[in-house]
């Protein structure tokens, strides 16, 4: 197989850029990032300062106390950001947790939202949830531009004078997390090796922490790490890659559960507000 049949070189932004690849497999993965890491990673953008309008803007986006500029109570702000969370997947069954949480009147629960990551996958997930900017068109912001200055939500943390912390299950070479952390003003990145993990760190982190980002991993494609983690009985009868996916999901699940318990057993829910979302969608329509 020509792992890169459906490549085109073309040029973007003053240097040439590999293009959208359809269909990503690992392979293609691979092929891409050592492209761009090796070649054209070394764009720096432009640095900009944000005017006085852009700073009255960002600071009506957040509730601040006047007297210390401290975040009000409840603004401590946890985002778990979800590896191939799809919405139809939080059910009683697969999910039981998340389904608690998205019938709790406490809860906003937002299921019909559409993926709007393009060639980055996983890394514009993040640049969304992170940033509200949408990814480009035809190349991936963080490896070509990786140096620029974004709007995100740890930025409007960190002039707050708050702690804001990243905890992702990857290396941070991975979607060039170690610059994009700095570009997202997420003061500490903490790179550990599995959800397990994953989930243990943001426990220790929350206390210490005023925005923490919590990455997972379990629910990545071809789902075989994690599927036997999950005891969830589903039909045999079903798709295997469904049936291994929601198994995944299921597991991933549980870790959310195990992390609002410890929450709340050190008062962690009352500071807190959580946010639970995924990167991007995952299975194919049909």
């Amino acid at each position: 197989v020509n792992p890169i049949a459906n490549t085109t070189i073309r040029p973007y932004g003053g240097v040439t850029c590999m293009g959208y690849i359809r269909d990503f497999s690992p392979i293609h993965h691979l092929l891409r990032n050592c492209y761009e890491l090796c070649l054209y990673s070394c764009n720096k953008g432009t640095d900009v300062s944000f005017s006085e309008d852009e700073l009255a803007f960002l600071s009506n986006r957040i509730v601040t106390d006047s007297v210390s500029t401290r975040l009000v109570p409840n603004s401590s702000l946890l985002i778990i950001l979800v590896e191939s969370l799809e919405g139809w997947s939080i059910t009683e069954e697969s999910t039981p947790f998340m389904y608690s949480l998205a019938n709790d009147s406490h809860c906003l629960f937002a299921p019909n939202i559409i993926s709007q990551q393009r060639a980055g996958m996983s890394s514009d997930g993040q640049m969304i949830v992170m940033t509200g900017l949408l990814p480009l068109r035809e190349s991936i912001a963080v490896f070509d531009y990786p140096f620029n200055v974004y709007p995100s939500i740890s930025d409007v943390y960190s002039r707050a004078k708050c702690k804001t912390t990243g905890i992702f299950p990857t290396p941070m070479s991975c979607w060039n997390q170690m610059y994009m952390n700095e570009a997202y003003k997420i003061q500490q990145g903490v790179s550990c090796e599995g959800d397990y993990n994953v989930f243990a760190k943001t426990s220790e982190l929350l206390a210490k922490s005023d925005l923490v980002l919590t990455v997972t991993i379990s629910t990545h494609t071809p789902f075989e790490a994690y599927a036997d983690s999950s005891n969830l009985n589903l039909s045999p009868d079903m798709p295997k890659y469904m049936w291994k996916y929601l198994r995944c999901v299921n597991y991933v699940d549980n870790k959310i559960r195990d992390l609002f318990s410890k929450m709340a057993n050190g008062g962690l829910l009352d500071r807190y507000t959580v946010v639970i979302t995924g990167d991007h969608t995952i299975l194919p329509s049909d």
